[in-house]
């Protein structure tokens, strides 16, 4: 569940009122995310990526057709120190990602043109998804921070050599998506998959991995403070940087009230680098099977 706050209004006594509640559901049960917005124009938002995109009321959701993954890390590996050697591999690297996202499109529309092909179900049920140029296309950056850290003649260069590489690549994934009819987008990687898949494999290959990456590898998250007046004890706070996105992780049995939530909110809707807030809570709850195991009855 995503909640659009207009940031304006988070101090009204109605804002109030309507905020504290959905505070509370969101700190119970960890699915709802609250997106600041600081501006009038509509917003399209997922949990991939957000933009100001019009859309007619009613409209539905504009779909994700397809989805690439660069592996930045090993760039940085086999580039260490060079900053311009990863900005001309991260190019070309760019420009594959996005001719690929088109010849899916163009594979998938192939086999919607024939009836008679083998893959014909399969490519008619993603027809929403890619008719034509509408939609969106993603691409991920992977191991952002790790290549930066290879980067770096001193720590302090870390933050600015990985914003570096985030708006570089933001600006060149657009420009080539327009050369072949695409909107292209750069994007966080939701689930970590590709991450952990890229991780599995450099790991294997350069004997340094270990000493530029965390122990999130290549997951991009990085530590976040909480501004004087947001934080609460037990919390633990990461930002995505590429969505926005602050995730505030604590021990569900410790979880804040909701006045206390109100006002991180309320501290951290004044930071423009935020624009999507996640509670967290831990353990996270699930649906236990009660299914038994082999051997039990």
């Amino acid at each position: 569940i995503l909640l659009h706050l207009p940031t304006e209004r988070l101090e009204s006594a109605a804002g109030r009122r309507a905020l504290l509640p959905a505070l509370a559901a969101a700190a119970e049960t960890g699915r709802i995310r609250l997106l600041f917005e600081r501006d009038e124009s509509p917003l399209l938002a997922t949990p991939l990526f957000r933009t100001a995109v019009a859309t007619q009321p009613g409209e539905a959701a504009v779909p994700v057709a397809g989805t690439v993954a660069l592996n930045v890390g090993v760039l940085g590996a086999e580039n260490a120190r060079s900053e311009s050697a990863v900005l001309e591999a991260l190019d070309s690297a760019i420009v594959t990602g996005v001719k690929a996202l088109r010849q899916k499109r163009t594979f998938l529309g192939a086999l919607q043109a024939d009836p008679s092909g083998p893959l014909y179900r399969v490519a008619a049920g993603a027809r929403p998804l890619v008719s034509g140029g509408s939609g969106f296309d993603l691409v991920h950056l992977v191991g952002v921070n790790s290549a930066a850290r290879r980067m770096a003649h001193e720590p302090g260069d870390v933050g600015r050599l990985a914003g570096r590489l985030r708006s570089y690549a933001a600006v060149r994934i657009a420009e080539e998506g327009r050369k072949v009819r695409l909107r292209t987008l750069l994007a966080a990687e939701r689930d970590g998959d590709a991450a952990r898949r890229f991780a599995v494999a450099d790991r294997q290959r350069f004997e340094d991995f270990a000493a530029y990456s965390d122990e999130n590898v290549y997951l991009d998250e990085e530590p976040w403070p909480l501004p004087e007046g947001a934080g609460f004890p037990g919390a633990e706070s990461s930002l995505e940087p590429v969505s926005g996105t602050l995730r505030i992780r604590f021990p569900r049995e410790e979880a804040p009230p909701p006045e206390t939530l109100y006002a991180a909110a309320g501290a951290l809707a004044r930071d423009p680098r935020v624009h999507t807030l996640v509670l967290t809570p831990w353990p996270d709850r699930s649906v236990q099977s009660n299914v038994p195991a082999p051997g039990e009855t």
